[in-house]
């Protein structure tokens, strides 16, 4: 009887252990957002947490439209720790045929996948 009353104290500890860590953080999941504006010398890229609280890793594309009908693309990545936000700057030696876009007119985020880390 005392080997049955220690099985279940045992099994009863556990379970609340289990359940404390669902509750306080064992959340590996990530979802995020990313906004992007042109800027002089690249493009500003803010980066927050839509749920979740795992670290991720959110990589994207952006796309610039510019005069003469050319396309420069870049892709990046960026880092979001726990329950925070961060920005990343892409830098134009990142952008593939940013030195043919004399006019920037319009940018396009596509293609964003969050890689819970």
């Amino acid at each position: 009887m005392r080997g049955v009353k220690w099985a279940v104290a045992v099994v009863g500890v556990l379970a609340v252990a289990v359940a404390m860590l669902v509750q306080f953080g064992y959340d590996r999941t990530a979802e995020a957002q990313v906004q992007c504006s042109l800027i002089p010398d690249g493009v500003d890229c803010k980066l927050w947490r839509i749920s979740g609280s795992a670290d991720a890793r959110p990589c994207w594309n952006v796309e610039i439209t510019c005069a003469a009908d050319i396309r420069a693309e870049a892709r990046a990545c960026g880092y979001l720790p726990e329950h925070t936000g961060n920005w990343v700057i892409i830098e134009p030696a990142m952008i593939r045929r940013w030195s043919e876009c004399k006019e920037p007119r319009a940018l396009r985020v596509y293609g964003l996948d969050v890689f819970p880390e």
